[in-house]
């Protein structure tokens, strides 16, 4: 095994006012990374090289990036129809894109609090 680590790493725009930007081990819950501080597993050869992975993972980073541009897209889609006069259609459209987004909401919730790599994700250094 190797030595016990933990660190926070900090940052600061103006080196006046510093904050936390990293730890030895964090944990990501839906779209916000959080550092745990904990004792992060460290190589057990001296000069290895360690990575730190912070990083949000792809469903919830997908479903935050790509939501509001369906949303958008489908209300778009909802006003041209309507203004056309195909009322029944606008209908639908909204039905769909309220589904599509229902869809998207309910597959972020289930990755993040089902079994099988769901929950929040601990980040580690390798």
């Amino acid at each position: 095994g190797g030595d016990a680590v933990r660190f926070l790493l900090e940052g600061s725009d103006d080196g006046l006012r510093w904050e936390g930007v990293g730890s030895s081990t964090s944990l990501s819950y839906f779209n916000t990374v959080v550092g745990t501080h904990g004792p992060a597993p460290v190589p057990a050869g001296r000069g290895r090289r360690l990575v730190l992975d912070a990083t949000m993972r792809p469903l919830p980073w997908a479903t935050y990036v790509l939501t509001p541009g369906l949303a958008g897209a489908g209300l778009l889609c909802v006003f041209v129809l309507a203004l056309s006069g195909e009322h029944r259609s606008a209908v639908r459209a909204a039905v769909a894109t309220c589904a599509l987004l229902g869809a998207a909401r309910a597959a972020l919730v289930l990755s993040t609090l089902g079994g099988g790599g769901g929950g929040p994700r601990g980040h580690r250094v390798y």
